[in-house]
């Protein structure tokens, strides 16, 4: 990933908030102006519409019809490397809230320091639907009370909400994807990644969604 950022002006800690496409402006939250000649964007296609002036009423009701699901990403670093031997799996018990665990440091012994392991659980849910001890305690606690985990191998525990997780392909999907990525194309923004195209893509996915634009 290193040679794809090499030489490139990236400006990171930026949050643009208005997209201004007559000028061809950013305007970012620290008052920050950038002049662009292509706009290329990853952002989740309801996110972008949200930085436009004069939106026409049909591409704001076909964003409102595009849903997601959302939820809280739980991590846990671990001293061992006694962890299930998968790099994904399902769990389905009303008591435990993850609905799937995965171990990064399976996909890759890079992701953590010698000797140690990676997992991160996904609880599907809407934002302060439960207290930060509720998650810990229905998610590492159940693992650690099924012996699946041991209490004195937890290092550190991270909780992070994540407002777009999964797209979900209702009925009205296409149609509205459709109407939204026109309407942005026709100013000139180009979308890309998985909110971008809104579609159910993978990493490798994301990434050559934006590798296969034309120069």
């Amino acid at each position: 990933m290193s040679a794809l950022v090499e030489n490139q002006d990236i400006r990171y800690n930026q949050q643009v908030i208005s997209i201004d496409v007559e000028n061809r402006l950013l305007r970012t939250s620290k008052g920050d102006e950038y002049q662009f000649d292509r706009l290329i964007s990853s952002l989740p296609l309801p996110e972008v519409i949200k930085m436009l002036k004069n939106v026409p009423v049909d591409v704001c009701n076909a964003v409102a019809r595009l849903h997601c699901t959302c939820g809280y990403q739980i991590s846990v670093g671990l001293k061992t490397k006694n962890i299930p031997p998968y790099l994904w799996w399902y769990i389905y018990d009303e008591d435990i809230l993850p609905a799937r665990v995965y171990s990064p440091s399976l996909k890759s012994p890079d992701n953590v320091p010698e000797g140690c392991s990676s997992l991160q659980m996904e609880v599907y849910c809407n934002r302060n639907e439960y207290t930060r001890e509720e998650l810990l305690a229905r998610s590492v606690g159940k693992l650690v009370s099924l012996n699946i985990l041991k209490q004195e191998d937890i290092l550190f525990t991270d909780i992070r909400f994540e407002p777009y997780a999964n797209v979900i392909f209702d009925h009205n999907i296409y149609e509205a994807r459709k109407t939204v990525r026109d309407y942005l194309f026709s100013l000139g923004i180009e979308t890309i990644g998985r909110f971008g195209k809104w579609g159910y893509l993978w990493s490798d996915q994301s990434l050559m969604s934006g590798l296969n634009l034309k120069a």
